[in-house]
Order: structure tokens, then sequence, then C-alpha cells
């Protein structure tokens, strides 16, 4: 006879899951009937690489491709990389393009007991407007993001195109890739050559319709209610954190904001284990009373990208430590160095908390001027 294990014989670690999972359940009931599913599953290992597996689980078992995160406070939500709906002359054919209008997803949310870390996870896998267990469908596949970015890498070191495909070969053969109809781990000499070009096109900032006309939007001025407004509309996908500047009652707090996109993120990921390099602007903190941080990675080639930016009101170690901890709630990758700008360098104690294991060194040329 199969007993249910009372919740007094429960470890913490179970009863928070169980508990987890009951809520979840009857938060998603309406939904569940409209083809929503639900699982709570326990996360041992770095959240971004929990949900990399995830999705590369449910690629495998040609369940679908997510991609394109959204982030709703504290759910990101993966889009189907068909959610895009066909416009203009475009047919829809799923062979031909990948605008097809496919409403599956999946989200993922983090929640932190006394013992262990747990994501709840709600999916809808019925997929409309394309198949994707049509093998024929995946000639217009996106390309794998980190293929992707090790391809950009040795664009910019010089690589010519023949070599690049070779490169992309053995990095195919080492994974065990061997569908070459599939354009997501074989992209095409043409493919190649497309990206070469992106990458020498000169970066071209659109200009609005509103500062052509001179016309202001209602919330184009500064204060707090149209910045809060941007950064939940326009800016929504690239804000990781905002918190409004209070300065009355009994527990003032400072504005902070940090903004990271996708394309950084895996930068981040990719590039951020060994160096980090974080410097400060001034400007911003002459021009809006706000100290404004730039956190950097090098690639292999030594070529520099930024990969988040941090704005604070309150220019101390404890305030830029609280941002850097809700960026590490979306990418918690552990640099083993922090380069410290030289006037950050009474920050390394309040980081030293949060990130044990690593260094935090003053470049040397900075060092030299102190000195000299």
């Amino acid at each position: 006879m199969d007993v249910k294990k009372s919740i007094c014989y429960m470890s913490l670690a179970d009863a928070f899951l169980s508990r987890l999972r009951k809520e979840a359940v009857n938060r998603t009931r309406s939904r569940i009937m409209k083809g929503v599913g639900v699982e709570v599953l326990p996360v041992s290992q770095d959240r971004q690489d929990f949900i990399y597996d995830y999705l590369t689980k449910l690629y495998e078992q040609k369940k679908g491709t997510f991609s394109k995160p959204k982030i709703f406070a504290r759910q990101t939500i993966y889009e189907c990389e068909r959610s895009n709906a066909c416009k203009g002359n475009s047919s829809g054919d799923p062979t031909k393009t990948r605008a097809n209008g496919c409403t599956a997803y999946v989200s993922f949310m983090f929640e932190e007991g006394a013992t262990i870390t747990a994501c709840i996870i709600r999916y809808r896998l019925v997929h409309n407007g394309h198949d994707p267990t049509n093998r024929e469908e995946s000639r217009v596949s996106r390309i794998d993001q980190s293929l992707r970015l090790i391809i950009e890498s040795h664009l910019k070191g010089g690589m010519k195109v023949s070599d690049v495909m070779n490169e992309i070969a053995k990095w195919n053969k080492a994974h065990k890739h061997t569908d070459h109809k599939n354009r997501r781990y074989f992209p095409s000499r043409q493919d190649i050559q497309q990206l070469a070009l992106s990458l020498k096109k000169p970066i071209k900032v659109p200009l609005n319709n509103s500062l052509e006309s001179k016309k202001p939007r209602k919330y184009d001025t500064l204060n707090k209610d149209n910045v809060t407004r941007l950064l939940r509309t326009e800016y929504r996908e690239t804000c990781v954190y905002y918190q409004s500047r209070t300065t009355t009652g009994a527990n003032p707090r400072p504005l902070i904001v940090v903004l990271q996109n996708s394309e950084q993120r895996d930068m981040f990921n990719l590039h951020g284990q060994h160096l980090v390099f974080i410097e400060k602007n001034y400007e911003g903190l002459r021009q809006y009373g706000n100290a404004v941080y730039v956190l950097v990675v090098r690639d292999n080639q030594g070529n520099a990208f930024p990969v988040a930016y941090v704005i604070t009101s309150s220019d101390d170690g404890h305030t830029f430590t609280q941002a850097l901890e809700k960026l590490r709630s979306r990418c918690q990758t552990n640099p083993k160095i922090f380069f410290l700008d030289r006037e950050l360098h009474s920050f390394a104690e309040a980081m030293s908390t949060m990130y044990t294991e690593s260094l935090f060194l003053i470049s040397w040329h900075q060092v030299a001027q102190v000195c000299t």
C-alpha cells in the first residue's frame, strides 16, 4: 500500500518543494485546461545553467526551441523562436520563415528556501503555425547562440570564412551534432558571410519620430514617475532591477538601476569567468547626481564588451553590492578576478562578501599614476 509521507517526517527541502508545487498548481489551475503545464524542480547548479539545460532537453525531445527571454518581475519567459507574427507578403510557411505566430512558451521563477533553491516552471508546449518535429523546418532555424558567439569571435579575429566553416565542423563533431540540414548547428557559407558583413556595419542610432519633430513625449521629462514608466515599458527587457529613490520616512532608499540585455548576458556568461573590469563614469555623477558604473569583459582576441550597467544615487560599496546581487540573480557568473577603478578600491570589502573566491585588483597603470 502506498502511504503518503507525513509532513512531520519530511525534510525542510521536501516540505518547501511540496508547498511550492501545491501553490503553483492552484495558481495555474485555470490555465491547465488550456494546455499549460506546471512543475517544481530543485536547483543544484547555476540558475542560468539550469535554464539552459532544461531548454536543451526540450529541444532534444523535439518539443521546440525557446529563446527571446522576457522578464516580468521575478519570472523569465522564453517564447518559441517562431513566436513573431508573419507580416506583409509573407505566407507564414514554416519551411521559409520563422514568423509563424507560435504561442508556445516556457517560464522560470526561482524561489529560495531555507536549505534549497527551487524553480517553478510553467510551459505551453502545444505549437501552432509550425511543427518542431518537421526536419524540413530546421533549414530556417536560428543559429545556436553559443555557436554564434564563437563564429563572431573568429570573424572579429580576422579568420577567413572557409576557416570558420572548418571550426564549425570541429565544434559539431565535439558536440555530436550530425543533422546537416539543421541550420541551428550547420549554418551555410552565406550565413557566415552575412554575419561577417553585419559585424563590419557601423552602428546606426535610429531617430525617433518624436525627436525628429522636436515634440517631446509626455514622459520624456526626467522625474521618478516617467523613469519608472520607461523602465517598465520601452526598456522592460533590458532592466534587470529598478528601485526608485525615496528621501522621506524612517528608511530612505537610494536609486538603483541595473541594465543588461540578452546579448550582454551571453557575453558575460561566455567571457566573464576570468576577468571583469568595473569602471565608473563621473559624467553621470556630475550631471544628474547619480553614479554610473560599467562592467566590461574581454574576448579571446582582447576586444572589450560592456556586459552590464549600474546606476545609483548613493556612491558607496554597500549600494553597489546590492545592485550586483540583483544582477547575479539573473547572471550567476563568478569571475576569478575583478579589476576595479582606482576610486572603487574601497568597494572590494563589500563585494568580497558575495564573491568569496574572487580577487580584487587595481590596474597597474593606475597604481603607477599614484606613485608618480
